[in-house]
């Protein structure tokens, strides 16, 4: 089996990190994995195992000829031709279609966010993939009733990071950041409420992410500087456990996710958090945390619940213990090769 796993760059970004889990997890188990960039490796691409093989097309316009001409010569050497968010299926699926690729095309889509009507009519009619990997329930209801496609055409796999469990108890100091959040810098991120949450509970806060909306990177600057509270913005930060060893409790504050992967990431240093609650991580997460979660964003409410962890003492082993039970590599594999024996004997 020879599987190419595609998309545009590894920037920082939830999809961007499945990709790297998937890569990395097929290539630890002898699967004859490789590795295409629509543009480049981006920042994410050296957490990749070195044997992979990597093609950087260096495309910058997408109407490009011979761009896609590049990209047809290299699809075709595969049996499984795996894509990556949205747009990048849209591509690969015109170039099959020009070029008369045979290789079996696989649309992973990480995002829960709706489909518009174009994309729809897109989908339904000019490129409706054989073969779907959806992350959450929802989505996977909402693509089986627009695409009506056969059960076992449509896959769920939860959208997941493999984090390499800390040996040694995590040095923490309280002079750092008592508040940190992981998230980039956009409206849906919803940063701003995390600085309130900060000045209510008179605590300094560290938010790490990228600018993604420069008009709400903009107001979110002006809010920090005004704030009297101990709050740091840091951008384009490659490993973010370096700087959650700094701090002493996580907060997710996104109105709507499909993981959110953050919350591995905080139990994986040990954070207790607080997160809004959403997605499918949250609802793992959850019956063994249900304090952790909230259904609202009343800043009191947080307040008092933040209060309320802080106060008590949680047993770290239990927090690498759950990410081992749900999030290990095993499982993980056994479901993605499960679902690439499926497209190979359909």
């Amino acid at each position: 089996m020879k599987v190419l796993q595609v998309i545009d760059e590894l920037k920082i970004g939830g999809a961007e990190k499945v990709y790297v889990t998937i890569c990395n997890t097929l290539h630890k188990n002898n699967v004859e994995v490789s590795c295409l960039f629509l543009r480049e490796g981006g920042v994410l691409s050296k957490e990749l195992k070195e044997m992979n093989t990597f093609f950087q097309l260096h495309r910058y316009n997408k109407w490009s000829f011979k761009k896609m001409y590049e990209c047809s010569r290299i699809i075709k050497n595969y049996q499984i031709i795996h894509c990556h968010l949205r747009h990048v299926y849209f591509y690969i699926k015109l170039i099959s279609i020009i070029f008369n690729v045979k290789g079996k095309i696989i649309f992973h889509n990480h995002s829960s966010k709706k489909l518009n009507k174009f994309e729809q009519f897109l989908l339904k009619h000019l490129f409706k993939p054989k073969y779907l990997i959806c992350v959450d329930n929802f989505m996977f209801d909402e693509y089986s009733k627009i695409l009506k496609n056969k059960e076992h055409e449509i896959f769920l796999l939860k959208n997941i990071i493999l984090v390499h469990p800390n040996k040694n108890s995590v040095k923490k100091d309280k002079s750092i950041f008592e508040l940190v959040l992981v998230g980039n810098f956009k409206k849906n991120k919803n940063n701003i409420f995390a600085i309130e949450i900060a000045e209510k509970l008179k605590k300094s806060l560290l938010l790490i992410g990228k600018n993604q909306d420069l008009v709400y990177y903009n107001q979110l600057k002006e809010r920090k500087d005004t704030s009297l509270e101990k709050i740091i913005m840091m951008e384009d930060v490659d490993d973010v456990n370096d700087y959650l060893k700094m701090a002493h409790f996580g907060l997710m504050v996104s109105l709507k996710e499909t993981g959110p992967l953050v919350l591995l990431e905080y139990l994986n240093n040990e954070l207790p958090f607080l997160a809004f609650d959403t997605g499918e991580i949250s609802k793992m997460l959850k019956p063994h945390y249900p304090e952790f979660f909230i259904d609202n964003f009343d800043v009191n409410s947080w307040v008092e619940r933040i209060n309320l962890i802080f106060a008590k003492e949680y047993d770290k082993s239990k927090m690498h213990k759950i990410i081992n039970q749900y999030f290990g590599e095993e499982e993980f594999f056994k479901n993605l090769m499960f679902i690439y024996k499926c497209v190979q004997k359909n």
